[in-house]
């Protein structure tokens, strides 16, 4: 065997030694890296991001998305299909089904 190789188990060897106030801390931590704000976008990027959604929807291309939601990022590549101006959101069909994206909430968009 060879001696450069060593196996640890990281935080699982010190749980049993720990508090449950300091279990419960730790997993606390390890949510929140995780966690991501709210993108607040500059006037710039709103129209960019604009006139991607604009030639996706009116050419009926496929776009790649990346969105924001419960307090994570997520990816999607469908078709814009609608856009709802009184809810400032955009339908997007999708192999799975259809969903309602609001652009405020648009981290990224990329025609393909």
């Amino acid at each position: 065997m060879s001696g450069s190789f060593i196996r640890d188990r990281g935080n699982i060897k010190w749980t049993s030694m720990m508090l449950p106030e300091h279990r419960r801390e730790l997993m606390n931590l390890e949510k929140a890296v995780h966690d991501m704000a709210e993108p607040a976008h500059d006037e710039d990027q709103l129209a960019e991001l604009s006139d991607v959604i604009s030639r996706a929807m009116y050419e009926k291309r496929i776009v790649f998305m990346e969105y924001y939601k419960d307090r994570h990022s997520y990816s999607i590549v469908g078709t814009i299909t609608k856009y709802d101006v009184t809810l400032n959101a955009m339908k997007v069909t999708t192999p799975d089904g259809d969903m309602l994206i609001p652009v405020k909430h648009v981290i990224r968009a990329e025609l393909e």
